[in-house]
């Protein structure tokens, strides 16, 4: 049975430094820490440009065309 919230990669190609977890669906939201290429995050939601996200203990927002 496929999950409700499936596990999904980051990925940004265009930087090594990883993107950054936000508290909201925001570029301008508070940064809340900054998710590695590769990393796995436990997806909740998404919208066309956002993405709501578990990572680890912590909730927060990446952009959606960062994820895999």
């Amino acid at each position: 049975v496929p999950s409700a919230m499936p596990v999904v990669m980051v990925k940004d190609s265009s930087s090594s430094e990883g993107v950054e977890l936000r508290q909201q669906p925001s570029m301008t939201a508070e940064v809340l820490d900054v998710c590695m290429n590769g990393a796995e995050v436990i997806l909740m939601g998404f919208t066309d440009e956002w993405a709501h996200v578990i990572v680890g203990d912590q909730t927060g927002f990446l952009p959606l065309a960062n994820l895999k």
